[in-house]
């Protein structure tokens, strides 16, 4: 039995959906809809049971051989710190100190926002959230370090398909799409030729996930280790690429840049070869 937390998201889907390809069918989703429309991802899915987020306690736990917590609030712009601590802090920690007391092996998405306005981006750096989102990530890392079997990954920007009801907090490369679809061109910030990030692919997050996680538990970095600007990505898309005025209530919250360090990701999945960013836009057209 494996338990996935937040299965009907977009990551954690994603996960089932490579389990069910290998054949893996045995899966717990635990998740919460109140956004009714996710059913829909869940109508895509093999599993053997659906347990809402607040009936956890009914899962029998040594039952199960590994867990993969991807659920929690994923939006970067939630302000509500008091749900912030509960649905990714707390829960975070119990389902850590449940897996260690039956000995489950568990894979923790965190989140690369845990950086803020690093340059380096090195698991080691000290962290310096700039929202509440990225304090409740950084305060989860710390108490889950001391749990044996806990591979712990910060995600950098995750793109792909599966990211249709996330709106406004989908990646951008799914919203600019979206624009050359609905409109005939793309909008993007002021200055977007200097922002860059490192983008990664939803495929190559589930596959390391799921294929790396058997040895050497502990942090890593989920990222590239390369960057694309946010101006070069529109031009991918569309040849009509028109520039807006920032947003003032991002300026002091909105991470410029950022860049996995991928030295420590590479013990663990070698010479990894991951998707482009131009790759993903010619295939999926």
């Amino acid at each position: 039995m494996i338990v996935v937390t937040g299965g009907a998201g977009f990551i954690g889907s994603r996960v089932i959906q490579e389990l069910n390809h290998r054949g893996i069918n045995n899966i717990i989703i635990v998740d919460d809809l109140t956004i009714g429309e996710k059913f829909n991802t869940l109508k895509k899915l093999k599993f053997s049971r659906y347990i809402d987020i607040d009936s956890v306690d009914t899962i029998d736990l040594s039952r199960v051989k590994k867990v993969f917590h991807c659920g929690g609030i994923s939006s970067t712009v939630e302000n509500n710190g008091k749900l912030l601590m509960k649905q990714n802090y707390e829960s975070t920690v119990e389902w850590a100190h449940y897996c260690e007391l039956y000995d489950i092996p568990m894979v923790y998405l965190s989140s690369a926002s845990v950086y803020g306005n690093s340059n380096t981006f090195v698991e080691s750096d000290p962290v310096d959230p700039l929202n509440p989102y990225a304090y409740s990530k950084a305060l989860s890392e710390q108490s889950v370090a001391r749990y044996n079997n806990v591979w712990v990954f910060r995600p950098f920007n995750v793109y792909g398909d599966g990211e249709e009801y996330k709106g406004n907090q989908a990646s951008p490369i799914s919203k600019f799409k979206i624009q050359h679809q609905t409109q005939g061109y793309v909008e993007v910030f002021d200055g977007s030729h200097n922002i860059r990030r490192d983008f990664i692919c939803v495929d190559d997050v589930v596959k390391i996930l799921v294929d790396y996680t058997e040895k050497n538990p502990g942090l890593y970095n989920l990222g590239t280790g390369e960057t694309e600007s946010f101006y070069n990505i529109a031009k991918m898309i569309s040849d009509d690429v028109r520039e807006i005025e920032f947003s003032v209530n991002l300026k002091d919250k909105y991470q410029y840049y950022s860049c996995a360090d991928t030295t420590k990701l590479k013990t663990l999945i070698g010479d990894y070869k991951f998707i482009k960013v131009k790759e993903y836009v010619i295939f999926s057209n």
